[in-house]
């Protein structure tokens, strides 16, 4: 459990970093306080959840390439199922029990446990334990085809 006191004067203004050309510079938000995360009350057929807004990197063509940020589910709560689309979802238990129902399938991950939905696959997290459950969850886009071809033709 985190106490207030727990927290560190994080430093949020935009650093420094090399571009996605890989050469030039440009500033972008690197670090975020617990505090600064942004919360949102979801409620989808039914189903209520909060997802808190992170960190995310955009391309320049103004496309999100990967995003981070914090599910909570109340105790019984369900986020509901969701295809992941084109995207590799990561999420990693900080607090609590949930179920998780991938493409059939069916597992339970517990504190500090982590579980990865692949791209294009339906799923569903179900809080199963007695307090409230909390996961942080890292989205990353998959490249098209074309673009897999064309980085593969590239590196032959």
């Amino acid at each position: 459990k985190f106490d207030d006191d727990d927290d560190v004067v994080v430093d949020e203004r935009p650093q420094l970093v090399i571009d996605f050309d890989g050469k030039s510079e440009r500033p972008m938000e690197v670090a975020l306080s617990r505090q600064s995360i942004e919360w949102s009350d979801i409620d989808t057929r039914g189903e209520k959840y909060k997802m808190g807004s992170g960190l995310f990197y955009e391309q320049p063509d103004g496309n999100v390439h990967s995003s981070s940020g914090v599910l909570s589910l109340a105790v019984g709560g369900k986020k509901p199922v969701r295809n992941s689309m084109k995207r590799n979802l990561f999420y990693l238990v900080t607090s609590g029990q949930v179920e998780v129902e991938l493409h059939g399938s069916k597992f339970t991950v517990g504190v500090l446990g982590q579980f990865l939905v692949p791209a294009f696959n339906s799923y569903s997290i179900t809080n199963v334990g007695t307090h409230p459950a909390q996961m942080y969850y890292v989205h990353i886009s998959v490249p098209e085809a074309e673009e897999v071809e064309e980085s593969d033709s590239d590196t032959s």
